[in-house]
């Protein structure tokens, strides 16, 4: 037994078993997750693995690179917190303790603080920045431009290098020059902050802006924005809460089956300026409910033709494949409760001798699916007893020919009899007699 393994198809000799060949499709899957995996090298590559490989060998590593990009920079504490819930043990899970710890040193008030930090986490990717802020608080008066220059040198790029350029400025015209830009950093913060609908962010940049220069022309419109803003969000926080109360209560209504109600309500809603995804879906909730409730009523009520064609006119998407294949089965258990009842319709109409109306149930039963054999049984059962009864009543009638004489008619009464039933006995025998007894008159 051989067998070719390739990175794109695995081909068996003849012998090999199909087990067999499983096995290989799972070793030869393996190597393309692994091979998938190798090529990831960014956040957004992970992103991608996981979409296309949701259930993948490597999964966890990718979901959890996926996470660390998105709490990296420690700015929330509670998503780095959440990170670690979710990746006790990741790759990232030191440097994300660390993430926690520098979170409460940043701002380098408490030099001890930072210290600390790098006594007990020197390698840290944090260190550079607790050493920056250890060095900034020994020349942040801008007393010494040698040190300040010397800091520069250290953290071209740190947090407080633009505040280093401005302590550099000897003149209050690089000063001012040095703080416009640092003005138009905050600014433009401040304002990526309001187009993304981050208020804190906003907020904290537009303080930061007012600090560095208290009357910068573009202070007035950015807190115009900000505020704004807040109206907005509580707005649209007003908003979800009606949704969520109107949610509850049509719920309430679809759960007692008032679903006219439930549709009212949402049209209220709509009029009074809800509007959303969620409104959506609670209309195609309410048009699912209703139609599961009707065709559920017509099924109970037997007219499972009606029910049937209901159920067809439905909008694709409405009802799940579930749901449908139950009120299918609803509807077929109903056709067969109502053809059941029929036809025990007909077998009592027929023995209360009742042969119309027998007939007319036996067809009722045939509409709803009775089979033709049964069909043909029964309407045979039902076509004796009315030869029965027409036999009865000619018996009669051939009798008060015979008590009047009248022999011929009666001969001819006993012929119809022997039509509708050649068995029977009492027109035979009149059949044989009654001839004699017209000679002898």
């Amino acid at each position: 037994m051989r067998c070719v393994l390739t990175l794109t198809a695995v081909v068996l000799l003849p012998e090999v078993a199909w087990g067999q060949q499983e096995e290989l499709e799972k070793v030869l899957e393996a190597q393309r997750d692994e091979d998938a995996w190798k090529k990831v090298v960014d956040c957004k590559g992970a992103e991608k693995y996981l979409e296309e490989r949701p259930e993948g060998l490597f999964a966890d590593k990718a979901r959890e690179c996926v996470d660390w990009a998105r709490v990296q920079g420690c700015e929330d504490g509670g998503a780095v917190e959440r990170f670690l819930a979710d990746h006790p043990k990741g790759r990232h899970a030191v440097e994300a303790r660390e993430c926690l710890v520098w979170a409460g040193v940043q701002g380098c008030e408490d030099t001890g603080a930072a210290e600390r930090f790098l006594a007990d986490h020197p390698e840290s990717r944090y260190a550079a920045e607790a050493h920056e802020c250890l060095a900034w608080v020994e020349v942040r008066g801008c007393e010494d431009v040698e040190k300040v220059g010397e800091f520069r040198r250290r953290f071209p790029d740190g947090r407080y290098a633009a505040e280093a350029e401005a302590c550099v400025a000897l003149t209050v015209a690089r000063v001012q020059e040095a703080l416009k830009g640092i003005a138009a950093h905050y600014t433009g913060k401040a304002r990526e902050a309001l187009e993304r609908e981050r208020p804190e962010e906003a907020k904290s940049a537009i303080e930061r802006l007012k600090e560095i220069s208290p009357k910068h022309p573009g202070v007035e419109d950015l807190e115009t924005g900000l505020a704004n803003l807040e109206r907005v969000l509580d707005q649209r926080l007003k908003d979800e809460r009606a949704i969520e109360a109107l949610a509850g209560k049509i719920e309430a209504l679809l759960s007692e089956g008032k679903h006219e109600q439930a549709r009212a309500e949402l049209a209220a809603g709509r009029k009074g300026g809800l509007s959303g995804k969620r409104l959506s879906a609670l209309e195609e909730r309410i048009d699912r409910d209703a139609l599961v409730a009707e065709v559920r009523t017509l099924a109970g009520a037997g007219d499972v033709a009606k029910a049937r064609a209901r159920l067809a006119e439905a909008r694709k998407g409405l009802l799940s494949g579930e749901a449908r294949s139950e009120l299918e089965a609803a509807i077929e258990e109903a056709e067969t409760t109502g053809r059941d009842a029929q036809v025990a319709e007909a077998m009592a109409r027929l023995e209360q001798k009742e042969y119309g109306a027998a007939r007319k149930a036996l067809d009722r039963a045939r509409a709803l699916g009775l089979p033709d054999a049964r069909y043909e049984e029964l309407s045979e059962r039902i076509g004796r007893g009315e030869r029965q009864a027409r036999v009865s009543v000619l018996h009669e009638k051939c009798l008060g020919h015979v008590d009047e004489r009248e022999y011929a008619p009666a001969i001819e009464c006993y012929r119809e009899v022997l039509e509708l039933d050649p068995e029977d006995a009492t027109a035979q025998y009149a059949m044989k007699e009654l001839p004699k007894q017209l000679n002898t008159e």
